[in-house]
């Protein structure tokens, strides 16, 4: 389960797999129907939403849609889910098999290459057995495509001074080489229960271990809309103290601190929006926490050395701290010929004090 998303600005207080939240957020939670009511199925799941119930010390519990989130689709009569698996910017798509009358395995999709090099570093063969030893699943072209890629890697990084680096990362237990969950509907609170586990190889052995998640109760959302894109970039959008476009927009940095109560500048510095293709226009739509700021905002314009270029900027205010790093996701829309599609998703994290 490869990371894709990393605030360096933020890294010393931000854990993308932690969630909390404060005390006026706490509420007791009604389980859904009666089991004798309750209708729900894995032939059901089709467009539904489901939110981590995160049990309160004080024995109250809170949906928490940043720890956890999955959303199902069906499409010919195949399951997909999309979920964040704790992390705070991050969505990851998973494949369900067919579920059997208690219970339904889904995975993210095999990465073949990965494999290969867990097990070579490790002093083990890597062949087209060893590797559907671990997802029976990979097709043929996926197993040569991960055998021909992965010892590629392993020669090239072998007897070289990064050599001992490439065996640890690919020999840890921390090595998620894919995500597995375990789906049991819960008649009885009319919820999922959720085993949130993954794969890795570790001195050649296949094991199955837990995420943070666990074993959790997951319950129908009833937040509103949420954010289920993926955040591909963090480098770019920069919280600055000026609701002006910057003056070097180049040098600008991000601002990882502030307080509460006062306005946070949110800018997308990019220089691949600048301009909308020939015959496309621009929208973005914001989320704090995976929860909507605005939706369809249109970027400004500014003359930037002679020539009139697009500008991206929102901002908001937290009244008050809260109890995690706040993060911040901008998602790029491009409409071509009156169909919208999204161009991409950007985050950033703040602390609020």
């Amino acid at each position: 389960m490869p990371s894709t998303s990393v605030f360096a600005a933020t890294a010393l207080f931000l854990s993308l797999s932690g969630c909390g939240g404060d005390d006026a957020s706490k509420k007791t939670i009604t389980m859904g129907k009666k089991s004798g009511e309750c209708t729900l199925s894995f032939d059901g799941l089709d467009g539904t939403e489901w939110v981590y119930l995160r049990a309160n010390p004080d024995r109250t519990d809170t949906p928490d849609p940043m720890q956890g989130r999955m959303k199902f689709s069906a499409e010919a009569g195949s399951i997909t889910a999309k979920y964040n698996v704790g992390s705070r910017s991050d969505m990851y798509e998973y494949e369900c098999d067919s579920p059997t009358e208690t219970r339904m395995i889904c995975r993210e999709k095999s990465h073949a290459k990965d494999y290969c090099q867990a097990l070579a570093v490790a002093g083990k063969t890597c062949t087209p057995e060893s590797l559907r030893a671990i997802d029976p699943s990979l097709s043929d072209d996926e197993v040569a495509k991960g055998i021909a890629e992965g010892m590629a890697n392993v020669e090239k990084y072998k007897g070289t001074p990064k050599w001992k680096s490439f065996v640890f990362n690919n020999n840890n237990l921390g090595n998620k080489l894919f995500g597995q969950m375990y789906v049991k509907v819960n008649k009885r609170n009319c919820s999922l229960r959720v085993t949130d586990n993954y794969i890795t190889v570790y001195n050649g052995k296949k094991i199955e271990d837990s995420n943070p998640n666990g074993t959790n109760e997951f319950v129908k959302n009833e937040l509103g809309e949420l954010l289920w894109e993926h955040c591909t970039e963090s480098s770019n959008l920069l919280a600055i103290d000026t609701a002006d476009f910057p003056k070097d927009p180049q040098n600008a940095r991000h601002q990882g601190k502030w307080s509460a109560g006062k306005a946070v500048n949110f800018w997308y510095l990019g220089a691949d929006a600048m301009e909308a293709p020939e015959g496309c226009s621009y929208n973005f739509d914001t989320w704090v926490d995976g929860k909507p700021l605005a939706k369809a905002a249109t970027p400004g314009t500014h003359k930037l050395k002679g020539k009139a270029v697009l500008t991206w900027h929102f901002a908001n205010t937290w009244d008050k701290a809260p109890a995690m790093p706040a993060v911040v996701t901008m998602v790029r829309n491009k409409v071509c010929a009156g169909k919208s599609e999204v161009d991409q998703a950007s985050c950033a994290a703040v602390l609020i004090q």
